[in-house]
């Protein structure tokens, strides 16, 4: 088994790409344009000639590198044509060079590890959107349907244009923001992805205005072969009253029933988050989040521990 290291510029980004786009694990997040968007820069591991292929997201800091999970990726590691098995996964992490200090890394959920280098488990929630709307519909919690008829009630209506800078400022503004640990980084980047796909027609925004045309709830989805991911999204302070999200997701199923589409929530272990998408029929689908150290050295994991307590104190 052939796994080497390949620093960024000399990866073959056709070859990259297509094993990406045929493997059974398919994620837009691990295309190279994408990386090339969310992270700061990254190099990758690759199996013999693009048969498998792991992306390392890096951050360098006191000439310290490590690789970090990039937001607005919410599923990365291995990406392979016939599938990951416990012993490729393996085998790729250990052929991560101890250059990088620490890795921090978004499993995809064909990914299975075992022991202490599992920080914890995540969960999304996944939602096939092949069947007519009606069936898709029957699947809705009493909650859910309440909403939507609240929202029509209140004579919300939706519109697909508007700025991402709209929705940010809901997203602060409504203190989802508090948990998230952006920076100002996070959200120019954000702003640039969302203008890009949108250039490429390959990313909608949906906004939910009131009868006063106050924007309630607002959403950019992301769209690629046949997968389709809950990227961002921002809600008002009026809008558990309203339904303004529960309807907005609802005219997206709508519009895009009965197509061969994987619509991904992107989220969440959040209770209430987790209860709200599961309102909608869909289901759970669990991936890991490791911490590893290249060469397990001890040292490391001890100066790590140090630093993160430090961190915490300051």
């Amino acid at each position: 088994m052939n796994i080497r290291y390949v620093e960024n510029k000399h990866i073959n980004r056709k070859k990259w790409d297509t094993c990406v786009q045929n493997s059974i694990n398919m994620r837009i997040y691990a295309t190279s344009w994408y990386l090339e968007m969310v992270s700061e820069d990254w190099d990758a591991l690759i199996l013999n000639d693009y048969e498998a292929v792991m992306p390392l997201p890096f951050r360098k800091k006191n000439a310290i590198k490590y690789v970090y999970p990039p937001f607005f990726a919410p599923q990365m590691g291995i990406f392979s044509k016939t599938g990951v098995s416990e012993v490729l996964t393996e085998a790729f992490l250990k052929a991560i060079p101890s250059r990088f200090f620490v890795v921090e890394m978004r499993l995809n959920s064909q990914m299975k590890v075992e022991g202490e280098i599992v920080l914890e488990n995540s969960r999304t929630f996944l939602l096939d959107l092949v069947e007519p709307y009606e069936q898709l519909r029957a699947r809705f919690s009493k909650n859910i349907k309440r909403n939507i008829k609240k929202a029509e009630n209140a004579g919300l209506t939706i519109t697909k244009t508007g700025s991402v800078g709209d929705i940010i400022r809901l997203f602060v503004s409504n203190k989802a923001s508090d948990n998230a640990n952006f920076e100002e980084r996070d959200y120019a980047r954000l702003a640039r992805l969302v203008n890009i796909f949108l250039s490429l027609k390959m990313g909608h925004l949906w906004m939910v205005y009131d009868a006063h045309n106050t924007l309630q709830a607002g959403a950019f989805f992301v769209h690629y072969l046949n997968y389709s991911a809950f990227l961002f999204s921002g809600r008002g302070a009026n809008s558990s009253d309203n339904g303004a999200m529960s309807f907005l997701i609802n005219e997206y199923i709508k519009e895009n029933s009965g197509r061969d589409i994987v619509f991904d929530f992107c989220g969440s272990n959040d209770v209430n988050l987790a209860r709200f998408y599961a309102g909608f029929g869909a289901r759970p689908s669990y991936y890991q989040v490791l911490q590893y150290f290249p060469g397990n050295s001890m040292l490391k994991k001890t100066q790590y521990k140090m630093y993160k307590w430090l961190k915490s104190k300051m």
